[in-house]
């Protein structure tokens, strides 16, 4: 919940999704067999790193500026970097410090320049961490304490 709070995102909606839809089981998903359990974070994990990929791979359009002569490319230029989060995070050499981003310079976002991927390791290193301890030989003694 916390990683679709901070970054807001079309991306965000899955973790928000995956979120509610947990809560929604309660603790009825604790008392659920060991594969089940481990199935549905082992999709959330999966989202993550989808989620992950993603966010890098659309590095490369933030921070390359296209030139369409499409009038309707420019108009959504400015929705599609508030969806998507379109934000360069490379250096610029010196020789161009004078231009900004393609996505930045015609749409006059004020929001934070992070696309949310240490919230994303952090996210994905929770649910490792979340899928060993349902391995673990002491999550029986859970279960077992649970069902009783």
């Amino acid at each position: 919940f916390l990683n679709a709070a901070m970054t807001v995102s079309i991306f965000s909606t899955g973790f928000l999704i995956a979120t509610f839809v947990l809560l929604g089981y309660g603790s009825r998903l604790l008392t659920k067999p060991k594969m089940v359990l481990l199935s549905r974070w082992e999709i959330i994990l999966v989202y993550i790193y989808f989620v992950v990929l993603f966010k890098i791979l659309l590095q490369l359009p933030s921070c390359v500026d296209f030139h369409f002569d499409s009038h309707t490319f420019e108009k959504l230029r400015c929705p599609l970097s508030d969806i998507f989060k379109l934000i360069c995070h490379q250096e610029k050499p010196e020789l161009l410090t004078d231009t900004d981003e393609p996505f930045m310079r015609e749409c006059n976002n004020n929001y934070n320049k992070s696309t949310g991927l240490l919230m994303d390791a952090l996210t994905f290193m929770f649910v490792r961490i979340q899928i060993k301890v349902f391995n673990s030989h002491y999550f029986k003694h859970a279960q077992h304490y649970l069902e009783v």
